[in-house]
């Protein structure tokens, strides 16, 4: 009778007659199952290996647990199993892969709760944006300006409440000078209808000598 071994080649099984023979099956089999130990092992080396050239979280956390499995697998083979190159032994390097997953899972979770903060500071953006346009719809240009400012403190580059501020300052600037130049056209007539008054009253007072 024969088996086959990890490289595929036949084994001729010794008849069961003597205590010699089961020894040697024993040998047999017990040498098959370290070479099986060891390329579960080799096979979760090479997929540290490749966790380690992946960007994506996700993705190195799946290849860690797949390096887990192989090793685990590794020390049900083979207990005693240790790497050839730094001794380590097969439960030192499941912790050591354990230790690189919970790294990886707390960033992950860093990486959520950045997600959640950022979420909500944008709802709280685009909430006094909302306000701020209302305030403006309802002529309350100081109230508005405040509102984007508020937006502004929470993201300073936001073009839209910068160009928001500057189109209110803009209009109120307008305001001013539209104003500024009523008020001396204004004050320009009541000069010259003074000047007007003086004159009549002049010439009143040159052709009848009184005054009214």
């Amino acid at each position: 009778r024969t088996l086959r071994d990890s490289r595929n080649k036949l084994i001729k099984i010794p008849e069961f007659r003597s205590y010699e023979s089961i020894r040697i099956l024993v040998e047999i089999l017990s040498d098959e199952i370290k070479d099986k130990a060891e390329q579960h092992y080799r096979g979760g080396v090479g997929l540290l290996g490749e966790s380690g050239k992946e960007e994506e979280i996700e993705r190195r956390i799946a290849l860690l647990s797949e390096a887990q499995r192989e090793f685990e697998t590794t020390f049900l083979l083979n207990p005693g199993y240790r790497d050839p190159v730094d001794k380590l032994s097969v439960k030192e390097r499941q912790r050591e892969v354990e230790g690189r997953i919970e790294g990886l899972k707390e960033l992950q979770a860093q990486a959520q709760r950045q997600q959640t903060d950022e979420a909500r500071r944008e709802q709280q953006i685009q909430s006094y944006l909302r306000q701020g346009e209302e305030y403006y719809r309802q002529g309350e240009f100081p109230k508005a300006i405040d509102e984007f400012r508020k937006a502004l403190k929470l993201d300073s580059t936001r073009e839209g409440a910068l160009n928001w501020i500057r189109k209110i300052e803009d209009e109120e600037k307008a305001r001013e000078q539209e104003f500024a130049s009523s008020e001396e056209q204004r004050l320009q007539a009541q000069r010259q209808e003074e000047k007007r008054t003086r004159q009549e009253t002049i010439l009143q007072f040159l052709t009848t000598g009184q005054v009214e």
